[in-house]
């Protein structure tokens, strides 16, 4: 692990195939919308509230373990930086739960979503 933060062989795999980057979002985003589409429309709220509601949803499935695993345990952070990384997170999982609501909602204005 030491390695990779001291730019000793092997370099990461994003090096040699940078489109392994974008395939690795790309397929995230898919697999968050099918989560968003599966759970969204039991939620009788607005789009923003689904989308504050997903995003809270897809932080608390994701960050904590990830902070407590990585950052703090393996890697021996102090427990403020990794309070601080998780109210980071917290505000880019907000903004993809928003921004998935809100691609869903002018999709279903649009005619292109069916109605659940």
């Amino acid at each position: 692990m030491l390695a990779a933060f001291s730019f000793e062989p092997p370099d990461p795999r994003m090096y040699e195939a940078p489109w392994l980057v974008w395939a690795a979002l790309l397929g995230l985003g898919l697999v968050y919308g099918w989560a968003y589409a599966s759970v969204a429309r039991a939620w009788q709220v607005g789009w923003w509230g689904r989308g504050v509601r997903f995003g809270l949803l897809a932080w608390a499935l994701m960050v904590p373990w990830f902070e407590f695993c990585l950052p703090f345990n393996v890697l021996r952070e102090p427990a403020p930086p990794v309070a601080l990384e998780t109210q980071c997170w917290a505000g880019v999982m907000q903004c993809v739960g928003l921004s998935i609501a809100g691609i869903d909602r002018a999709l279903e204005a649009l005619g292109h979503c069916p109605a659940a």
